[in-house]
């Protein structure tokens, strides 16, 4: 009788943690959910020249991406770190947006489809567009799509001739990357 008290407490003490741990993920995902939405909306009150609050991150905004195919826009963050990978897409290397060179952009692959999840859905021949700063959109057309290993890093090479873009994102393999390349 005794164990099967002690069995039953452990057991609820379990349950309890497992509904917090899962609880905590959803409140963490809501709030950048959130986040996110308002840095879309601030990053449009600027292109529209509104005034916007000074603690926001639209300053780090340098453009929009958007990939029609698979319902995915998101403001473009002005470098990759942990913090702004978990707020939206983030610039890797490369020259400013649709200028010429290898624009490298870097997101998350997230289970829900936020963020990259999606791009294992895109196609050859679709279409990615960039919207700078200026409001000055530049269409993209999908060449190639292929995995390296997480230490091969030659989809980051620049090109000087020409103006791609180049899409990184993580797969289901810890120590491979999905590259999706465009111009």
């Amino acid at each position: 009788m005794k164990i099967k008290k002690v069995f039953t407490l452990i057991l609820i003490i379990i349950l309890i943690i497992l509904v917090s741990v899962k609880g905590q993920r959803f409140y963490e995902e809501r709030m950048l959910k959130e986040a996110r939405k308002q840095l879309m909306n601030d990053y449009s009150d600027a292109l529209e020249g509104k005034a916007i609050s000074n603690d926001s991150h639209a300053a780090m905004v340098i453009g929009v991406i958007k990939i029609p195919s698979v319902d995915l826009s998101y403001t473009i963050l002005n470098k990759v770190s942990e913090e702004n990978l978990d707020l939206s897409i983030s610039k890797v290397t490369g020259p400013e947006l649709n200028k010429v060179g290898n624009l490298v952009l870097a997101g998350h692959n997230k289970r829900n489809g936020t963020f990259f999840g999606k791009l294992k859905k895109v196609n050859i021949n679709d279409n990615i567009i960039l919207t700078d700063n200026d409001g000055k959109e530049k269409s993209y057309t999908i060449r190639k799509m292929y995995r390296v290993k997480d230490t091969d890093l030659s989809p980051l090479n620049q090109k000087n001739d020409a103006t791609t873009l180049t899409l990184i994102t993580c797969t289901e393999k810890e120590d491979e990357r999905l590259i999706v390349f465009a111009e």
